[in-house]
């Protein structure tokens, strides 16, 4: 597969099964940490760390922290209630393999801006699993809408640490269809038009 067939065909679903596939292997398993590992961070500091979790226990104590952190958030955004937009709870239980993807943000170098470049790390760690997942035929699924703290208790992670993500790996027939905005919407040349 080219580099451009994986990230035309690189979804994010919320809903896993219907479609069968092979385990996910051990082997499949590192191959997606490697492809993690591998990723550029800031000053090859490489401050991203990982939980391997399948457990089913687990998942269903993760389902449970996502429905809650999503019921909390629609107290104040409509679209995230049930019925809205981004009401549905992400499938945590059902996909064979979660990787909660962290940060520690003291590895990081300081930089001017005090830009969280331990979390641009991490989605960069994730992006590349995505990736590798998709080459594998895996679908993926990602979910950052959490009460971390309860997440950090639950997986053991220290208080300082950053929680960028939890993503879920499986099969699903659940492919929503992609669009993006076209490219003169979103490119400027030289400087942003516009007086300000």
């Amino acid at each position: 597969m080219s580099f451009k067939q994986l990230y035309m065909n690189r979804h994010a679903v919320h809903k896993f099964g219907g479609k069968e596939g092979p385990p996910i292997s051990k082997e499949m398993e590192n191959e997606l940490l490697e492809a993690a590992r591998w990723a550029p961070t800031a000053g090859n500091m490489q401050p991203v760390r990982y939980v391997v979790i399948r457990d089913q226990e687990t998942k269903k104590q993760l389902q449970e922290l996502a429905a809650e952190a999503k019921q909390i958030s629609g107290y104040w955004e409509p679209r995230f209630r049930d019925g809205g937009v981004w009401g549905e709870v992400n499938d945590l239980i059902q996909p064979e393999l979660l990787i909660a993807v962290l940060t520690i943000p003291t590895e990081v170098p300081p930089n001017t801006q005090n830009y969280a470049v331990d979390m641009m790390g991490a989605a960069i760690t994730m992006e590349h699993m995505w990736l590798a997942a998709t080459e594998m035929d895996l679908q993926v699924g990602c979910y950052c809408h959490w009460l971390t703290e309860k997440v950090k208790v639950l997986l053991n992670v220290p208080l300082a640490w950053n929680l960028a993500g939890i993503m879920a790996f499986g099969y699903s027939i659940h492919v929503p269809k992609m669009s993006r905005k076209p490219l003169d919407g979103i490119v400027f040349y030289e400087k942003v038009p516009g007086e300000y």
